[in-house]
């Protein structure tokens, strides 16, 4: 089994007013437990209003310009080859396709973020940087492309039965998402929190998110209510759904156990643009 682990930096957060500025892949093979081939590249762009962030500048990005058609043609073709599409919050990742020039792909995804269980993790969702730090993966950098894709391949590496824990998170990418909502009392809050429920302050709920198949109701001490996410919902937009949200409320276990959308990108001064640059190439017309 090969897969295509795969990383985007962009200038913000959505494609609509946005564009990626690099792009890294790894192919990696499952059989072998190794990488076969890794690449990268910057994506021409006349700004950067995340530079701060992932240290980019629209200089260097024009500057690969006519290195990234090469580039984006050999990832194409390592998409054909692969048989899933990795990504740590893939639900980002995946948005950017085919769209501002990139390569398309109908390949199945796997989130490292929602669909693997890591043998060290702390706790169900974390950072790559805290994943790679629990498994004893050393961190010299991050918020680059490459990089971000180099941890991922050594989470890989540092898993003894890697194809056990890649067909898990197959099985854990076909089970739905889906949203509980703890129906608890004031009093109650920090019982929802030790739970891992996190305030909504706009709806005024205790929620988390959670795969349909590890939702276990005996193990809340409080009464719950599965819900269906909206297909409104940006933090569930890989989801597809043709109805409204669907509820159903579950009681309480009688014995206690023992144990968004992320915000827009602060506002940056405009990077001042060379009075002679000429454009981008047009690598939006590159033929995948």
């Amino acid at each position: 089994m090969l897969l295509l682990i795969l990383d985007f930096e962009t200038t913000g957060l959505s494609p609509d007013t946005a564009r990626p500025i690099e792009l890294g892949t790894i192919l990696y093979s499952v059989e072998h437990h190794t990488p076969l081939a890794q690449v990268s590249t910057l994506l021409p762009t006349w700004d950067n209003p995340a530079q701060a962030i992932n240290r980019i500048s629209p200089q260097a990005a024009q500057a690969a310009a006519p290195l990234a058609p090469a580039v984006l043609t050999l990832i194409s073709q390592w998409m054909d080859q692969a048989d899933y599409l990795v990504a740590h919050n893939a639900s980002f990742d995946r948005r950017w396709l085919g769209l501002h020039g990139m390569p398309p792909c109908d390949k199945p995804w796997l989130c490292t973020l929602e669909d693997f269980c890591w043998p060290q993790a702390t706790k169900k969702r974390n950072s790559l940087i805290n994943l790679a730090l629990e498994h004893g993966i050393g961190v010299s950098s991050a918020h680059r492309a490459l990089t971000d894709c180099q941890l991922i391949a050594a989470l890989f590496d540092r898993v003894p039965n890697l194809p056990a824990l890649v067909q898990q998170a197959i099985d854990r990418s076909r089970s739905p998402n889906q949203r509980i909502i703890a129906e608890v009392s004031y009093d109650q809050r920090q019982l929802a929190k030790d739970h891992g429920f996190r305030w909504d302050k706009n709806q005024k709920i205790w929620q988390q998110t959670l795969k349909a198949c590890e939702i276990q109701p005996d193990y809340y001490p409080f009464p719950i209510t599965i819900q269906d996410p909206s297909p409104t919902d940006p933090n569930h937009a890989s989801l597809s759904h043709s109805s409204p949200p669907q509820s159903r409320l579950v009681p309480a276990s009688p014995a206690i156990p023992n144990p968004p959308a992320p915000p827009p990108p602060r506002p940056t001064p405009p990077v001042d643009r060379p009075l002679a640059l000429p454009p981008p190439p047009a690598i939006d017309d590159l033929p995948f």
